[in-house]
């Protein structure tokens, strides 16, 4: 029986940029792999809107959980990754670093 095709392990080597909040994050995602490219940088990011490779779409659809991050990953030859990633994916997995300095916060108190 053919096992079909190996499947492709992202780089662990690749920079890596994770956009998570309430509002913004697909912007952010798109504003930061501008910078990227305009660095001479090759840049894959998911988000909302789909996979992108340095500005072209790869795949459309909501890909702002693991499955986009993977996708955008293991793109050949990528120096940067930006990945959206939804608030569910840091209450699954915590958040390695966190910094928070935007004026839009939501200031009501938690239900």
């Amino acid at each position: 029986m053919d096992p079909g095709p190996a499947p492709v392990v992202p780089d662990p080597r690749i920079p890596t940029v994770a956009v998570t909040g309430t509002n913004g994050k697909t912007t952010t995602v798109r504003l930061l792999a501008h910078f990227g490219a305009a660095a001479g940088l090759s840049v894959a990011y998911s988000c909302t809107d789909g996979v992108y490779r340095d500005g072209r779409l790869v795949e459309e659809g909501d890909y702002s959980g693991f499955g986009g991050a993977a996708r955008a990953l293991s793109q050949p030859d990528v120096n940067l990754a930006i990945l959206e990633t939804a608030r569910g994916g840091i209450l699954l997995r915590g958040i390695g670093a966190m910094h928070n300095d935007v004026a839009d916060q939501d200031a009501r108190p938690a239900r």
